[in-house]
């Protein structure tokens, strides 16, 4: 990946977005960086980081709507249709509050969405940065997910076309051994 990719938005990612957001969606981008995903759907996007400083330089003033911890959004319960999340779950403090509180701002039958690199890639960032932080397979990434309440998950591999069943279970065995991602949605 070049240093200009990091700041592109992913394909895949806005694939999702835009299968599980409609224009009436209000959608919550938790560790949302510089704001790559705001003009994906036509959805109102409302995004939400722990530090505006570090991506000053990418986008200048503006980048996000709400400096504010991800164990603890500034927002009512029963709020989003979507909260996601993308590259960030693995650096927030506490993962289960984050989890927890993505569950309470989101609406009755609203979605979590969650792209995180799997155990294999964090371990790989972990070496390079030099810090400790969780790591999970999918399939523990959806335990998790699960363990906070949310319903009806689901593994999603990155791809940008429909596969069928049987080629998405080969898809997320070959991305746990040989890729990047860890991607899990489900339901409140």
């Amino acid at each position: 990946m070049k240093s200009s990719d990091r700041f592109t938005p992913v394909a895949f990612v806005e694939k999702y977005l835009r299968q599980y957001v409609d224009s009436g969606s209000i959608i919550l981008d938790v560790g949302c960086g510089p704001a790559l995903y705001r003009n994906s759907t036509p959805a109102r996007y409302i995004g939400v980081d722990s530090s505006i400083d570090s991506y000053r330089e990418v986008s200048g003033d503006g980048i996000m709507d709400i400096v504010a911890s991800a164990s603890e959004l500034p927002f009512s319960g029963d709020r989003f249709d979507v909260v996601f999340v993308k590259s960030a779950l693995y650096q927030f403090r506490d993962t289960v509050s984050a989890l927890n509180e993505f569950y309470r701002v989101l609406r009755t039958g609203g979605r979590v969405l969650i792209f995180d690199y799997n155990k294999r890639t964090q371990k790989r960032v972990q070496v390079k940065e030099g810090h400790n932080r969780p790591c999970w397979t999918q399939w523990e990434l959806m335990g998790l997910v699960r363990n906070s309440g949310f319903r009806k998950c689901e593994l999603l591999v990155p791809a940008i076309k429909e596969i069928n069943i049987y080629e998405k279970y080969l898809r997320l065995v070959k991305e746990e051994l040989f890729g990047t991602w860890a991607i899990v949605t489900g339901l409140k």
